[in-house]
Parts: C-alpha cells; sequence; structure tokens
C-alpha cells in the first residue's frame, strides 16, 4: 500500500515535467520553422534586390544607347540626312528609355529597402 502512494505521487511529479518537456520541444520546432522561414524570405528578398540591380543596369545602358541614337540622329538631321519622322522615332524611344531607367531605379530601391528591413537595418542607419 505504502508503496504504491509512493508511486502514485511519483507519477504525478512526473506527468507535468513530461508535459512541460512537450511543451519545450513544439517550442523549438516552431523556433527552428520561424529561423527558416527568415532565412527563406531574406534569400528572396536579396535575389530580388540582385535582380533589381541588375535590371538597372541593363536600363542604363538602355538609356545610353538612346541618347547615342537621338545625337546621332539629329546630327543626321542637321545634315539633311534623315528626316522629322526619323528624328521624332529616336525621341520617343529615348523618352521610353528615360522612362523604363526611372521604373528599373524605383523598383532597385524598393527592393534593396524590403531586404534592409528582412534583415533588420534601417535605411540611412550606418552600423557603428
Amino acid at each position: 500500500m505504502a508503496l504504491e502512494i509512493i508511486l502514485t505521487c511519483r507519477l504525478a511529479e512526473i506527468r507535468p515535467l513530461a508535459a512541460g518537456a512537450e511543451v519545450i520541444r513544439q517550442a523549438q520546432i516552431a523556433q527552428v520553422a520561424a529561423t527558416d522561414q527568415i532565412a527563406v524570405d531574406t534569400r528572396s528578398r536579396w535575389q530580388a534586390a540582385h535582380t533589381a540591380q541588375v535590371t538597372l543596369e541593363v536600363t542604363a545602358r538602355g538609356l545610353a544607347a538612346a541618347a547615342e541614337a537621338q545625337r546621332l540622329q539629329a546630327a543626321r538631321f542637321q545634315h539633311g540626312a534623315a528626316t522629322t519622322v526619323e528624328v521624332l522615332d529616336v525621341e520617343t524611344a529615348l523618352a521610353n528609355a528615360k522612362a523604363q531607367e526611372a521604373i528599373a531605379r524605383y523598383q532597385y530601391l524598393v527592393a534593396w529597402m524590403a531586404l534592409g528591413r528582412a534583415v533588420g537595418t534601417v535605411p540611412g542607419k550606418q552600423a557603428r
């Protein structure tokens, strides 16, 4: 009888410990899942920022090419070798290139701000 009482008391002490261990195990699983999600989100944001940077570089080259084409057509027009329509075409292409470059710059800035937010940095603040 005394042995039953001792065993019953010990079981009553062990059950809460087992429940506490289960809570700890579930918390550890949730922590690993959250860490993995943060890593995936950060990698995704870095890739988006890198892609935006490359896109910005490409549009800058396109803008330079359009500006050069416009300069050449303007020179041709001054010498009577180009028509007004040709000049207007390159002017339109230059305006489109400027617009694309502005869009790419905006997307670049947004992507890098999102990356900074994902890694926990404040834009404009330097680490000391």
